[in-house]
């Protein structure tokens, strides 16, 4: 099991320094809900100048007619200097796959729908090579999940959790109609549920993420995966590379997993508020 970074500085010493030599690298203008993204001539001068490391390319913006012809062309450009992997959202990427015989691995990553091994098998079976886990799943889900599925895992072990992406400009609406003056981001207060939720608006439409840090750090005892992920958005650089430093060093075994976890459990609060509680979702009937 690797950690694999979503960094935030484009010099990745500090995080190498650590021990991770694995990236995942939003494309500029395929991706989303995220606020620092790199254009594929970036991401090409950054595999050149580090060898030893693994990159990963994150592309999961929605696909419309008009970008289909755009979208072959980078993914025939990402074959040139092989990657690890494409994290793939909308299926529009995995039918070029298929068309052009593309060899660069995919990864399906729905954000909330890679919750079963039945589906992950089926996408495996399919030449997708990886899935990355839903962030809503139990403990035992997780565990359940890893056993019973032929796919290769990403588990988000750090990160802002994403809850809603939407193509509006929903700031920017709402700054005109209220004669306000126009943000890029706002934390807004949800009172029924007592949570702050940051808001991120860029060209490619609105991002809602729960405004807090879950600790699912403990889930690392029983797990078996390919990757963790650690999603540097939004967190401190210096923050962050704490929790990366003893992430790593448990996990190259020169820490135990008790001396990791309470050292994390000081940075981090105990919260995760779906680890240990199962999602149950009830459709109501109209007018009830």
């Amino acid at each position: 099991m690797k950690s694999i970074v979503v960094p935030t500085k484009d010099n990745l010493e500090d995080y190498q320094k650590l021990g991770t030599q694995s990236f995942l690298l939003p494309l500029k203008n395929y991706a989303v809900s995220y606020p620092k993204v790199y254009s594929i001539e970036e991401i090409e001068e950054m595999k050149r100048k580090n060898p030893n490391s693994e990159f990963f390319i994150v592309m999961n913006k929605t696909i419309f007619n008009k970008d289909l012809d755009s979208l072959v062309e980078i993914l025939e450009k990402i074959e040139t200097f092989a990657v690890q992997g494409i994290l793939f959202y909308d299926l529009a990427l995995l039918e070029i796959k298929h068309r052009f015989h593309l060899k660069t691995p995919f990864v399906w990553n729905q954000t909330h729908m890679v919750t079963n091994a039945k589906t992950c098998n089926y996408y495996f079976d399919n030449e997708v090579s990886y899935a990355v886990i839903s962030g809503e799943l139990a403990r035992e889900e997780i565990y359940h999940l890893v056993e019973s599925t032929k796919m290769k895992l990403f588990y988000t072990l750090l990160s802002y959790p994403i809850v809603a992406h939407s193509r509006r400009h929903l700031l920017t609406n709402y700054a005109k109609t209220s004669n306000k003056s126009d943000k890029k981001n706002l934390v807004i207060h949800e009172k029924v549920s007592n949570q702050d939720y940051l808001i991120e608006e860029i060209s490619e439409g609105t991002s809602f993420f729960y405004h807090a840090l879950p600790n699912h750090f403990s889930v690392l005892k029983k797990l078996d995966v390919s990757y963790v992920v650690l999603n540097e958005s939004y967190i401190d650089h210096a923050f962050f590379l704490q929790l990366l430093s003893y992430t790593n060093r448990y996990l190259q075994n020169e820490i135990s997993f008790n001396e990791m976890l309470e050292t994390v459990n000081k940075l981090l609060s105990s919260s995760a508020p779906f680890l240990d509680n199962k999602t149950i979702y009830c459709v109501k009937k109209e007018g009830r």
